[in-house]
């Protein structure tokens, strides 16, 4: 035992010692001038060690390659080192809990490369600084429990869990992790390459009746790397956040790539969720700039959880995200030719790739506005009725004007012939066409002729009897009659694209996945 009052300072040593009961270092004071304030490498004890109850250490402690059968306690400890390094402690195999709670404070790196942990892995209530840039390194550490990073946590550097596999839960409630501030970009928690079997709660709802805060989050000062990590569970906010980014993301900055998960608990709208997604890191236009598996990885997981509307509007939003960073198509190359031959053809190839250029990024427009990529198809409906119904008034003007006329030239013939107009009434020989129009005559209805110029295929038997005219008997223009022949036209146009865009829906073409 090296409790209460003990005072050293040198380093105490105590390389592979095997001790049958616990290792007591309760309120002990380790203050070596020079070295470690512990060396207990390749110690096995088959009870439990404890640095707690007000025990303090200057220097470091070292617990490399030991084995302890009970558990590792530092509740209320204090490890304050000018070498880096609090506590060194690589391969470390606890069979119990290893504990850090209770007001415990360290200055200098808490180390964990590669330990394997029985139970569970506890930072509560604690505070820990770094010399470095990182506070807690538990890089390839294994826990088979929870991993608790909560209630009044405080990390001043980065903690990392690089490829950490932990068994339970990653609690980060009611936790502040602030990146060193010596690195502009960096992180306040590194989970690269881990795997979380349970959640990653960075949020909680607390249980009004225990007279606590309504809820419990983490603050993050600092970018949170979950790049190719993998959770169970995602809990950041409440089910009924609406429209906003969750608290613990709002630094920005963040690293999604390759982060997987199975299900979401907290908001489910598409704009919050898109603006967590906007969250992300990058780097300028260029091969870095969007990164799409995060967008994969949610609309997946959305789908597969029953919120097909969310999971459709962020994938037309990833698209549009393609499109900003200048995905879309390939953009034309200029290569300086080196003769006049070489000029010819560089012109000639430049000016197809510019074509097919912008045939992609128009057709990749109109794919968002009209079917809004394929997940929207009743966009394409809307517009289409918008266009049908704005040039049927159009066409009710042209109409009460008197320039929709038949198309039969018999029937205009014979309208000639009756009507032998004065010159006070030759402004009004179209009006006159329309009034003597045979009964028989298939009548004119604006509303029915503008769906027969809109629908490519179908035939309603209106434009075939109707059209405008563009000039009078006497061969001069009609200006008005022009525009609406040019508006048929335009309008015969936007059939066939709304049409085609509607077909290459249905043939899974615009959306290739669902």
């Amino acid at each position: 035992m090296i409790r209460r009052g003990f005072k050293a300072e040198h380093t105490i040593k105590i390389v592979n010692a095997v001790i049958g009961g616990d290792l007591d270092c309760r309120g002990a004071h380790l203050c070596a001038e020079r070295g470690f304030s512990l060396d207990a490498a390749r110690i096995r004890v088959r009870g439990n060690v404890y640095l707690s109850r007000r025990f303090y250490a200057s220097s470091r402690i070292v617990l490399h390659d030991a084995r302890i059968e009970g558990s590792l306690i530092c509740t209320g400890g204090e490890i304050v080192t000018t070498d880096k390094i609090a506590i060194a402690a690589d391969r470390l195999v606890v069979n119990g809990t290893v504990s850090f709670t209770n007001g415990f404070k360290s200055c200098g790196e808490i180390r964990l490369y590669g330990a394997n942990i029985g139970s569970n892995l506890q930072c509560v209530g604690a505070t820990f600084n770094t010399i470095t840039d990182a506070t807690i390194c538990a890089d390839g550490i294994s826990v088979k429990g929870d991993v608790f990073l909560r209630d009044d946590f405080t990390s001043n550097g980065e903690v990392r869990f690089l490829g950490a596999s932990i068994g339970g839960d990653l609690d980060c409630c009611n936790a502040t992790f602030n990146k060193d501030p010596k690195t502009p970009e960096g992180r306040a928690i590194n989970l690269r390459n881990a795997s979380v079997a349970g959640n990653l709660r960075l949020y909680r709802k607390n249980d009004p009746s225990n007279n606590a805060a309504t809820e419990s989050i983490c603050t993050f000062n600092g970018a949170i790397d979950l790049s190719s990590a993998h959770v169970g569970t995602l809990i950041d906010s409440n089910k009924n956040l609406v429209n906003e980014l969750p608290h613990c993301w709002i630094y920005g900055k963040h690293y999604l790539d390759g982060f997987t998960y199975n299900r979401i608990e907290g908001t489910i709208s598409a704009s919050g969720r898109i603006k967590w997604l906007k969250t992300q890191y990058w780097s300028g236009i260029g091969s870095n700039c969007f990164y799409p598996q995060p967008w994969e990885q949610i609309i997946n997981v959305l789908y597969a959880s029953g919120y097909p509307n969310e999971a459709a509007d962020i994938a037309i939003e990833r698209q549009r995200e393609l499109a900003r960073c200048g995905k879309i198509g390939v953009r034309p190359k200029w290569e300086k030719p080196a003769n006049i031959c070489d000029f010819r053809k560089e012109i000639c190839s430049w000016l197809r790739q510019a074509i097919v250029y912008i045939l992609q990024v128009s057709f990749h427009c109109l794919s968002d506005k009209l079917t809004g990529f394929g997940y929207k198809p009743l966009n394409a409906f809307f517009w289409a009725l918008r266009i049908v119904c704005i040039c049927a008034v159009i066409y009710i003007f042209g109409n009460l004007d008197g320039y929709m006329v038949p198309t039969n030239m018999v029937v205009v013939q014979n309208c000639n012939k009756e009507y032998i107009l004065s010159s006070k009434e030759t402004h009004n020989i179209n009006k006159n066409q329309q009034l003597c129009v045979p009964a028989e005559y298939t009548k004119f209805q604006p509303f029915w002729y503008s769906l027969d110029v809109f629908l490519p295929i179908v035939n309603l038997g209106q434009r075939d009897y109707w059209s405008p005219q563009v000039s009078d008997n006497r061969g001069k223009t009609i200006p008005f009659g022009m525009v609406l022949r040019w508006i048929v036209w335009m309008e015969i146009l936007s059939g066939w694209v709304i049409t085609l865009f509607i077909t290459a829906f249905l043939g899974n073409v615009v959306r290739k996945t669902k």
